[in-house]
């Protein structure tokens, strides 16, 4: 009854001590988990910043030529 009890507690705290390592390895996982969404979201909002800058330069490069073709038509 003894060893029984023994083999018992032993398996009780290799139980135990398995639950705390996944609890850190868990824990370990969402501050992984929370730093890759604050990548995504920061790489995410600088894609939309460059997009929304490229547009601009477009517009601008495009009413640049508009308005050079507009006064060397007003010069002839």
């Amino acid at each position: 009854m003894n060893d029984t009890s023994e083999q018992l507690s032993r398996i009780e705290e290799a139980i135990a001590s398995l639950r705390s390592d996944l609890k850190t390895d868990v824990e370990s996982l969402e501050r992984d988990v929370e730093k890759l969404d604050y990548k995504f979201e920061t790489y995410q909002g600088a894609g939309e910043r460059l997009e929304r800058l490229a547009t601009f330069l477009i517009a601008g490069a495009t009413i640049s030529v508009i308005a050079g073709t507009i006064l060397l038509l007003l010069k002839a």
